[in-house]
């Protein structure tokens, strides 16, 4: 496990995520689930998903002195974007909020009462990518 590889992602990946979502794409990322609009709701998922995987990686490929590694790049860069964007899709959220919390449907919808689950459960997939990952690099 590379401890410094999953110390620089976490902490730059979080600011990544949280300062460089706009709330447009906040809004709208997971709304293609139900339908609404969903060509927007892929879009906002993907630019967002996308932003966080470039500018995780970049940063993190030149703390470590990585950034000419072509493979690694390739590798961090398309593991963050597409699990990113798997996660915030909130499928898999949604799925642990159904079957190991045990949650009924109109719980799982009501964000006002249960959106910090939504939260905690996907910064904890998020995490578990980046420790799974700090094996492989």
């Amino acid at each position: 496990m590379d401890v410094q590889f999953l110390v620089l992602v976490y902490f730059v990946g979080m600011f990544v995520d949280w300062v460089f979502q706009t709330n447009w794409q906040a809004a709208n990322k997971s709304r293609w689930v139900s339908g609404d609009n969903k060509k927007q709701s892929l879009r906002a998922l993907l630019t967002h998903a996308v932003i966080y995987g470039a500018g995780t990686t970049l940063p993190v490929a030149l703390l470590l002195g990585r950034a000419q590694d072509l493979g690694f790049y390739g590798l961090v860069l398309t593991a963050l974007t597409v699990t990113h964007a798997f996660i915030d899709s909130r499928i898999p959220v949604r799925w642990v909020m159904k079957y190991v919390k045990r949650m009924r449907d109109d719980q799982i919808d009501n964000y006002a009462e249960y959106g910090f689950l939504h939260l905690g459960i996907d910064h904890r997939l998020h995490e578990l990518v980046i420790v799974f990952l700090s094996f492989f690099v």
